[in-house]
């Protein structure tokens, strides 16, 4: 990649081994097929790497599950990737912007929410996951849930 180029790589949460012996059993979760879950897995991981970001002093140093800092949130993402790009923040955004992203925002702006994606998305307000039998069988299948 170029010297001028950023890089975030992310991973929302961990994986925790739970069947280092390969015997899949009827009682491996999720549902005996597969190795590891995210149920006791360690938190997610940002890494950065370019002109728009700060150099911090996290590097080189071997860290407990117990003292990793905690430096941002999943809801940090989009509001730190917008700066990167020079898009202005959405005042409707619950993040923030990275501490680690050292690019001039350009402000912010009300809702990048238009009038037509609003209205689209219109019939899905007020909806209950519960009330969706694939969804929660999708939730099941991916350990979210028993």
């Amino acid at each position: 990649m170029p010297k001028n180029t950023n890089v975030l790589v992310l991973t929302d949460h961990g994986m925790a081994a739970v069947n280092r012996g390969a015997d899949y059993s009827g009682g491996d979760r999720p549902h005996g097929l597969n190795s590891g879950h995210h149920l006791r897995g360690r938190p997610g991981v940002a890494i950065v790497s370019g002109p728009g970001f700060r150099q911090g002093d996290h590097f080189g140093r071997s860290w407990r599950k117990q003292d990793l800092p905690t430096l941002a949130s999943v809801y940090d993402v989009t509001p730190s990737l917008l700066t990167l790009l020079g898009i202005p923040v959405g005042d409707d955004m619950v993040g923030t912007v990275m501490p680690a992203v050292s690019a001039e925002g350009t402000g912010t702006v009300t809702t990048h929410d238009s009038d037509e994606w609003l209205a689209a998305r219109s019939h899905q307000r007020g909806e209950r996951v519960e009330d969706d039998p694939e969804r929660m069988r999708q939730l099941r299948a991916l350990g979210y849930i028993d």
